[in-house]
Parts: C-alpha cells; sequence; structure tokens
C-alpha cells in the first residue's frame, strides 16, 4: 500500500513537475514512519503489561528531532564556513531559527506517534470482551 502511494506521488510530481511535491512525499513517509515505530513500540510495552504508554509513544516518535538538532549543527560546523563572516548575531540567528523548527518538528512528529498508538491501543482494547 505505501509502495503505490509513493508510485502515485511520483506521477503526480511528473506531472507538475515541482520540489513541493517530494517535499510532501517525504513529510508523508516521516509520518508514516513515525506512526509505525510508535505503534510498534506501544505493542511490545503493551505485551510486557507496562500501560503507561503515553509518553513514551510521544517520545520515540518525536526523537526524530534530535537527528534534525544534529544534523543542523553539524552543519553549522562543517557547511556554514560564510556564516562566520557575519559574526555572533548571524549565528545566534541560524540557531535560533534551528531551535524553533527542531521544537516543531519534535511536537509534531510526537503528536503522530501519540495519536496513532492511541487508536491503536483503543482498537486493541475494544475487541477484548469480559464475560
Amino acid at each position: 500500500m505505501l509502495a503505490s502511494g509513493i508510485d502515485v506521488g511520483i506521477v503526480c510530481c511528473d506531472v507538475k513537475g515541482t520540489a513541493a511535491c517530494h517535499f510532501c512525499q517525504v513529510l508523508l513517509f516521516l509520518v508514516v514512519i513515525c506512526a509505525e515505530v510508535a505503534v510498534v513500540l506501544t505493542y511490545v510495552q503493551l505485551c510486557s503489561e507496562d500501560y503507561r504508554w503515553w509518553w513514551r509513544s510521544f517520545w520515540s516518535s518525536g526523537s526524530v528531532a534530535l537527528f534534525c538538532l544534529i544534523y543542523a549543527v553539524g552543519y553549522l560546523v562543517f557547511d556554514l564556513n560564510h556564516l562566520s563572516q557575519g559574526g555572533f548575531p548571524s549565528l545566534v540567528m541560524y540557531m535560533g531559527y534551528m531551535t524553533m523548527i527542531v521544537i516543531a518538528v519534535y511536537i509534531s512528529t510526537g503528536t503522530v506517534g501519540f495519536l496513532s498508538s492511541n487508536l491503536f491501543a483503543y482498537t486493541i482494547f475494544s475487541s477484548i470482551k469480559l464475560d
């Protein structure tokens, strides 16, 4: 199912020919992977009878932001040589914007993970019949 969604996206991008289509594909792929990882980790946690899965589902899928932060700092150190010409204000501005982006990524991917885990747990526990 995911492969057919990617193929449809490629056809749409070929017709339109914009970079926005590729950005939407990457964003969709990120959302699907965050949801899948959160659901699998929630399932493992529920199998071990640990029912405190709420924050862990948020943190597990929100951890993508940590990689974004590491990439931003690495990009600053290794590739942004022209930023040093602007001085300290340019450095503060770059890190300020990247911090806001990392926080937004953390909140959005964490929310996706929590909502998918919540739907998963609701589906599992709604099928239990008590006699």
